[in-house]
């Protein structure tokens, strides 16, 4: 199995030792026979329109033409965007802009995928997008956007495509580092979704 991972820094593995879910997901599959190989394309802080960009390049190309597992992590980094904004600016209405912008991004990166993967002979291939936790309960309005990011994500859904949702087991404490990341604990339930997604 080829497994292209995207995304941002939970696909990096940020605050795991064992690389977080997407190294977790592959060691998990490989024990149970199935033999993977693992190419991240991601990095901390990408957005959903840099994800769109990144696209353009020939080696992120080459991996989704080869993955059989395509997995998504984005999002996260234009809500803390658009929450920091309305923190300093004390105006909402960035709320929304973000939330139709993500809604279009992600649409576009999908129809890329799809239009990678309709010129390859890797036919059957899953895409799995990794819904929102809320990293910052604290700050008013964040669970309400979340939950519309979420709805968003998981408005996809084919015989392909679906939406791997995570929100309500971050929703108890114990899940998080202290950066905003998951912990070992939160890593682990991302990887246990993912798995039973596919």
């Amino acid at each position: 199995m080829h497994y292209t991972a995207l995304g941002d820094s939970l696909t990096v593995g940020i605050g795991d030792s064992l690389g977080g879910f997407v190294n977790r997901s592959a060691t998990i599959l490989r024990h149970s026979g199935i033999p993977v190989k693992v190419q991240k394309i991601a990095k901390v802080g990408l957005t959903s329109q840099e994800l769109l960009v990144s696209l353009q390049n020939p080696r992120t190309r080459l991996a989704i033409a080869r993955a059989d597992l395509i997995t998504l992590t984005i999002g996260g980094n234009d809500l803390l965007k658009a929450l920091e904004y309305v923190e300093r600016t004390k105006d909402p209405s960035q709320l929304e802009m973000t939330i139709s912008k993500f809604s279009v991004n992600l649409n576009k990166i999908l129809q890329q995928i799809q239009l990678i993967k309709s010129a390859t002979p890797t036919k059957n291939y899953q895409i799995r997008i990794i819904g929102l936790y809320n990293p910052v309960p604290h700050i008013p309005l964040s669970t309400a956007v979340i939950k519309k990011i979420n709805r968003i994500i998981c408005s996809y859904r084919s015989a392909t495509i679906r939406c791997v949702d995570i929100y309500n087991h971050f929703s108890q404490p114990g899940s998080l580092a202290r950066d905003l990341h998951p912990n070992a604990v939160g890593y682990q339930a991302i990887t246990k979704q993912l798995l039973n997604s596919i």
